[in-house]
């Protein structure tokens, strides 16, 4: 089942508003999300041409996980450069 793009990105920026999240579509159909992270230099953080357009909703809500496992990854790792 295809996901339109108003949903992910709904979905999407609402899961993620507290990393003041921001979706755009792409020329190929595909979607960036660019992220403002939680660390103490709100360092912006791309991920470009997400396929969410063949993915089910099953996909999504794997995506969103692997998504903010990563992000807190991201954000742990800027954390520690700055105190070091």
């Amino acid at each position: 089942m295809e996901i339109p793009y108003p949903l992910f990105k709904e979905l999407v920026e609402d899961e993620f508003q507290g990393m003041s999240c921001h979706c755009a579509l792409n020329q190929d159909r595909t979607a960036t999300l660019a992220f403002r992270l939680n660390d103490p230099k709100r360092t912006a953080y791309e991920i470009p041409a997400i396929d969410f357009a063949s993915a089910s909703y099953w996909d999504l809500s794997l995506l969103i996980i692997d998504l903010r496992n990563h992000l807190e990854a991201v954000e742990a790792h800027a954390s520690l450069r700055l105190s070091a």
